[in-house]
């Protein structure tokens, strides 16, 4: 796995190091993504269903 150069420290970052600095190193430094909260997967799924969505047709 490829490590990654930090060149920024936001606030973000920071309260990240400091709640968990081995949470903060696999994020941040080795590139490792949280997986996505139910939430997250939900919204998703709804918001592609309403971009796939065709529009209803007028009545005639």
């Amino acid at each position: 796995m490829e490590t990654r150069i930090l060149t920024q420290l936001s606030p973000s970052k920071l309260t990240a190091y400091m709640t968990c600095p081995i949470k903060f190193y696999a994020r941040y430094i080795l590139g490792i993504k949280s997986p996505a909260s139910a939430g997250m997967l939900l919204g998703r799924a709804v918001q592609s269903h309403r971009i796939n969505q065709q529009p209803l047709e007028a009545a005639t």
